[in-house]
This record gives structure tokens, sequence and C-alpha cells, in this order.
């Protein structure tokens, strides 16, 4: 009985590993697909955050509070914070 549960051992270690290996390919795959999405993301999130904050300057001045494009600035920030961690 012990002899068969030994030379079962290792078949069951190998499938491990290789269930493991393609899981750890997997994962790899979509990270790599995440961070080239985010890379994308990056240029137009500064350009948005880019004209909302010109926006806010030239409408900030008028006095009357928070706009909406001062509102869109500060939620491409906040995005943008969240994103990088900052």
């Amino acid at each position: 009985m012990a002899n068969h549960l030994l030379t079962a051992a290792p078949n069951f270690g190998q499938q491990d590993t290789a269930y493991s290996t393609d899981k750890l390919k997997a994962l790899y795959a979509e990270l790599r697909f995440s961070r080239s999405k985010v890379q994308c993301d990056i240029p137009k999130l500064r350009e948005e955050l880019q004209t909302a904050t010109v926006f806010s300057r030239d409408e900030g001045r008028s006095g009357d509070g928070p706009n909406a494009a001062q509102m869109h600035g500060r939620e491409c920030l906040q995005r943008m914070r969240e994103t990088f961690g900052q």
C-alpha cells in the first residue's frame, strides 16, 4: 500500500507543477495586458487633467465657486491618484 502512494506522489507533483506553471503564465499575460492598457491611459488622463486644470483656472476667476470643469479636474486627479497610488 505504501509503495502505491510513493509512486503516485511524483506524478501528482508534476501535474501540480504544470498546473501552477500554466496559472502563472495566465496571470503574467493578464498583468502584461493590464500594464499596457494603463500605459495607454496615462497620456489621455494627463491631457484630461491638463484641460480641466486650464478650464478651472479660467473659470475660477469668475468667483462663482466650483464649476463643472473644476469638478472634472478633481475627479481626474483623484482617478490618477487611485491608479498610481500617490
